[in-house]
């Protein structure tokens, strides 16, 4: 069947069978396809894969996580524990392990968002807060200045700080 009005046949397809001159949903990757190059986001497609990954276990190791998670991208494709920031948090049980944390997931004001966070973990450094920040810090405020309303500094004998819940 030939091609009519602003419709044309670029290539023969006559191996494949009749051309038919319809769209179809992949109209918009065949022209990408034709470009020289296609370029593929490698860190949201490394947190795409982190994020089915952690919300298929409650807690997972954090080693082995980190493998299976390299083993499970294309080849080429590194990732790294970074991109799993706003995605996970790693909690110390008996070892590192990282629970599914997305930032998605949590309470938009402040407030109930820091009483979802000190749920999960009871201390945290800022800078395993600042990820959850987004959203409920302005542009005129300092994240520490936000975590310090909704909780209390503790620093250790040896000079850390950490963050917990104001009683």
């Amino acid at each position: 069947m030939p091609c009519h009005g602003h419709l044309q046949e670029t290539q023969s397809c006559a191996e494949l069978g009749p051309v038919d001159c319809k769209f179809s949903g992949w109209t918009e990757w065949g022209g990408a396809l034709r470009q020289e190059t296609l370029a593929l986001d490698v860190e949201a497609m490394c947190r795409f894969r982190a994020q089915e990954l952690l919300l298929s276990c409650d807690r997972w190791p954090e080693a082995k996580f980190l493998e299976e998670w390299a083993d499970q991208m294309p080849q080429g494709v590194t990732p790294d524990a970074g991109m799993l920031r706003g995605l996970a948090i790693v909690v110390d049980d008996g070892g590192p392990h990282l629970q599914a944390l997305p930032l998605e997931s949590l309470p938009a004001t402040a407030a109930l968002r820091f009483q979802a966070l000190f749920k999960v973990k009871p201390a945290w450094r800022l800078a395993e807060l600042e990820p959850f920040l987004e959203g409920i810090v302005g542009p005129d405020k300092k994240g520490e200045a936000v975590v310090l309303q909704h909780a209390r500094c503790v620093t250790a004998s040896d000079g850390s700080r950490s963050y917990v819940a104001r009683t």
